[in-house]
């Protein structure tokens, strides 16, 4: 008859969960799993700035509009970055790689700029020799 009354707790019951509760945290958690999406936000800002010097290298008047085509690395990584970020923040430490999520949105946003000042140098210097 050592069995609590219903309705009381047993104190062997909640020892018995706190100590399982301590040693499921003693026991190692398996390392974090780099987001798959801040590696690709991080490939994409090394493409978009890549896009950059081909931008460069094109010598022809063409549609300059066209030009904007390199700019889809960018926005792209950039989207996928702010994705991974957001994804890793509520994986609660299941999912690791915010620096690299975060390096791929910088690395793709600055790309988007400099191409945005080439361009507009680029359209500048075409309708002033015009």
């Amino acid at each position: 008859m050592d069995r609590p009354a219903q309705g009381t707790p047993d104190r062997r019951d909640s020892s018995t969960s706190a100590e399982a509760a301590e040693a499921d945290e003693a026991r190692p958690q398996p390392p974090a799993k780099t987001a798959d999406l801040a590696v690709a936000a991080l490939g994409l800002g090394i493409l978009a700035f890549c896009a950059i010097f081909r931008v460069l290298q094109v010598q022809s008047p063409g549609i300059p509009a066209l030009q904007l085509v390199y700019a889809l690395p960018g926005v792209a990584g950039c989207v996928v970055g702010l994705v991974g970020l957001k994804r890793i923040k509520r994986s609660e430490g299941r999912l690791a790689g915010e620096a690299t999520a975060t390096v791929g949105l910088l690395v793709s946003a600055l790309s988007l700029a400099a191409l945005a000042v080439i361009l507009t140098l680029m359209a500048l210097g075409r309708s002033l020799s015009s």
